[in-house]
C-alpha cells in the first residue's frame, strides 16, 4: 500500500533537529519545544532482502495504521540489512516498543521497521 499523506507535510526545524535563531514562525516553533513536535526523523533499518526502488516511497504501518513513512531505503552491504530514514509520528519512534512494518508492494511480504538509536557510521 502506497501513501501520499507525507506530501501534504512541512517538516519544522524542531523535527528535523535543526537549530535557527531568527525566522518566520517562530511562536509555532516554541510551541513545539514545549510540547515536543508532531513527527520526528529517525536511523531506520528494514529487515529482509534488498527492497527494490518506490518512487512514493514507502507508508510505515503499526496495526493498519499509517504512522510514519520512510522516503527512500538502501542496501548497506557492509551491514547486510536495508537502511533508510523515517519520518515518524510522535510515540512511534526509538524506544516505542510498537511493531512497524512496511508494505514492500510487488506481491512482497510485509517487512518489520526498527528504529535505530543512531545512523550508521
Amino acid at each position: 500500500m502506497l501513501h501520499f499523506e507525507w506530501l501534504r507535510c512541512i517538516n519544522t526545524i524542531i523535527e528535523c533537529s535543526a537549530k535557527f535563531q531568527f525566522f518566520r514562525g517562530r511562536k509555532v516553533i516554541e510551541q513545539q519545544k514545549q510540547i515536543g513536535p508532531p513527527r520526528q526523523i529517525c536511523a531506520a533499518q528494514i529487515d529482509g532482502d534488498v527492497l527494490p526502488p518506490s518512487p512514493a516511497g514507502f507508508s510505515v504501518q503499526c496495526d493498519g495504521e499509517v504512522v510514519g513513512n520512510i522516503a527512500s531505503v538502501a542496501w548497506s552491504p557492509d551491514f547486510k540489512t536495508n537502511v533508510a530514514i523515517a519520518m515518524m509520528d510522535k510515540g512511534f519512534g526509538l524506544g516505542s516498543g510498537h511493531v512497524l512494518k512496511i508494505d514492500p508492494g510487488m506481491g512482497l511480504p510485509l517487512r518489520t521497521v526498527q528504529i535505530r538509536e543512531k545512523f550508521w557510521n
